[in-house]
């Protein structure tokens, strides 16, 4: 589009064109052609050559789009203006590129030509909707992405924006860690691992979303009869047949299973988990403790057994908090016989 209102195909060098001098009368169209070429050739760049070719786009397309504003009295100029704008929004908000101020240019110059009735944005909304949730968190302004983000979730879930919205604010998020309340990390990582099949889930790809949506559902004790809750229990049985010796899978499966009060499940996982374990350490104890547990609701002697092998070698019974969980568990038992 840019290339058929600004001129011919002639082979002429982006240096050269910027080579103009502003006092040249072509300088302008100069100017126009070498923004053209630099976003095609920001289309096909290698990635080491992203930052400074993009950062060059940049430089040029803002001063442009300014001067767009001045010059909307056809059709095909308001056309070039909105394109311009929103490859300068596509360029600045690069993750390699991050020019915030350049993309305030670019979302006013958007805003007032829909304002003004000029040009409709209504194609491009939830692409624009993407690029001002990467410019709130280039911000810092955590708590308007986190808004905007979730209203996508809500209202387009199956939109392409809506995804990358979603996987670019995740990645930012475990980069930067500003703060998520544990349902909204429940929320937005589902999102990201539905539609997905279980080898995919557990893949390293998506591992790490599925342990941190596993432990934030753990943690918010859903209701056992709500779909979620069962949708966590499938998440971490599937994990761990993928990943049976992987600690934090192991975690998960125990966890998961001693709060459903499958007591022989819980045990085997917690056994396991003890075995893996370096011997005294908080895991370890965690794992002792639980097994124990888990035991004194199927076989009491079996139970008491362990303790009382576990007392023998540590007579402290071990750190807080579990030290205390075991000796009060002990004394229980004791009592009993």
């Amino acid at each position: 589009l840019l290339f058929q209102a600004e001129g011919d195909n002639s082979q002429v060098s982006v240096d050269d064109l910027l080579a103009i001098l502003p006092s040249d009368p072509s300088f302008e169209q100069s100017q126009r052609k070498a923004a053209r070429l630099l976003y095609e050739q920001w289309l096909t760049v290698d990635e080491e050559e992203l930052r400074e070719l993009g950062n060059k786009y940049v430089s040029v397309a803002v001063a442009l789009v300014r001067e767009d504003q001045s010059q909307k009295d056809s059709k095909q100029s308001i056309q070039r203006s909105a394109v311009r704008a929103l490859r300068l929004l596509e360029v600045s908000l690069h993750k390699k590129i991050k020019r915030v101020v350049a993309a305030k240019v670019a979302f006013k110059a958007l805003s007032d030509l829909e304002t003004d009735g000029l040009y409709s944005l209504d194609t491009f909304h939830l692409e624009i909707k993407y690029r001002a949730i990467l410019y709130s968190l280039y911000s810092q302004d955590y708590a308007q992405a986190t808004s905007s983000l979730f209203s996508m979730l809500v209202d387009f879930p199956t939109n392409s924006w809506t995804q990358t919205s979603a996987q670019s604010f995740w990645q930012l998020w475990t980069n930067e860690q500003f703060t998520l309340s544990l349902r909204e990390q429940f929320v937005l990582g589902r999102h990201l691992i539905s539609g997905h099949s279980d080898a995919e889930i557990a893949s390293p790809k998506l591992l790490s979303i599925a342990l941190l949506v596993a432990n934030a559902g753990l943690k918010l004790q859903l209701n056992q009869t709500d779909n979620e809750a069962n949708e966590i229990v499938l998440l971490i049985r599937t994990l761990h047949s993928f990943h049976p010796r992987v600690e934090r899978v192991l975690l998960l499966a125990a966890r998961i299973e001693s709060e459903l009060g499958e007591s022989i499940r819980a045990a085997t996982h917690w056994k396991n988990i003890a075995a893996a374990s370096t011997v005294a350490s908080s895991t370890w104890l965690e794992a002792k403790y639980n097994l124990s547990l888990a035991l004194s609701k199927t076989n009491k002697q079996h139970a008491l057994d362990v303790l009382d092998q576990h007392f023998a070698l540590y007579p402290e019974y071990g750190v807080e908090p579990y030290g205390s969980l075991l000796k009060t568990l002990h004394d229980a038992l004791r009592a009993e016989q």
